[in-house]
């Protein structure tokens, strides 16, 4: 009997799903997705196993390379797809990715073996009605009066122009990134809107005279195109920094990291099960 839980190289993994068919197991890019990824399965009663990629396998870097993606975790899991793809079946192994700006710019992956997260990341699918209000009600202790619907219409558009401003300085800034305190770029009107000054934000983002400048064209370009707001151009980890900045929390919930974990812990199953990746995942694991 192989022993299902050690780590493995990618050799020892496509063995033990030869060996132990019954193994199912699921495959993330680090320890917070799976955390909710166990909660939901288990609120499923789906029998599986959840691990973060660097738990589970080791994925050298010349084997990330050749898909022409980052050397991170999310590049291992799909290389660990890929790899897997010919020789691994379903439901033996799912490995899911964050989207992050794949499906803006056409970037997946054709793998059976992979799934994308339906929006740019787990944390993206906090923002809906429900979940702000719970969250509101049991994390904030906010009046009635604030609404979910409300606070989300306040911060949409600047996350939206958060996810533009973040593509823009990957394509023409490779070696920039958006600045840490991007909020010092921001600010909230007489109506409690967030206003975010791009040009600012690129600025202190890019040293760069011809990159910057290249910057703002792609941004502008990339606005245009967005037409409507949509959860599909919502960086998730970027919610509880805005949260912040519109309801001006307790202390205790000043911290992005901490106030992130309370808006997870507020999401429902009711929330992600009629989301397509919740729905495959799934079919799946439910899988004879």
């Amino acid at each position: 009997m192989i022993d299902p839980g050690t780590r493995r190289t990618l050799d020892e993994l496509e063995t033990l799903y030869d060996v132990e068919p019954r193994v199912r197991d699921v495959l993330v890019e680090g320890r917070s997705d799976v955390a909710v990824l166990r909660w939901y399965t288990s609120e499923h009663s789906l029998d599986c196993e959840i691990y973060s990629v660097d738990d589970r396998v080791e994925v050298p870097a010349e084997t990330v390379r050749p898909l022409g993606v980052d050397i991170n975790a999310k590049g291992r899991v799909m290389a660990v797809a890929e790899s897997l793809r010919d020789t691994v079946s379903i439901p033996s192994l799912t490995c899911i990715v964050d989207a992050d700006f794949d499906y803006l710019l056409g970037l997946l992956i054709d793998n059976p073996l992979l799934l994308y997260t339906d929006f740019p990341s787990l944390e993206s699918y906090c923002l809906n009605g429900d979940t702000i209000n719970k969250f509101l009600r049991l994390v904030v202790h906010a009046d009635q009066t604030v609404d979910g619907s409300d606070v989300i219409e306040r911060i949409q558009s600047a996350l939206t122009k958060l996810f533009l401003i973040r593509v823009a300085i990957k394509e023409c800034a490779a070696s920039s990134r958006l600045i840490a305190r991007f909020e010092r770029c921001m600010s909230t009107n007489a109506s409690g809107g967030v206003q975010v000054n791009v040009d600012e934000m690129l600025r202190r983002s890019i040293s760069s005279r011809a990159e910057r400048d290249a910057a703002a064209e792609r941004y502008s370009t990339l606005r245009a195109g967005c037409t409507q707001e949509s959860l599909k151009t919502v960086r998730g980890h970027d919610i509880a920094r805005l949260l912040i900045l519109v309801l001006n929390p307790p202390a205790k919930l000043s911290d992005a990291d901490t106030l992130e974990r309370s808006l997870l812990g507020c999401l429902e199953t009711a929330v992600l099960d009629a989301q397509p990746m919740f729905v495959e995942l799934r079919r799946r694991l439910a899988a004879a």
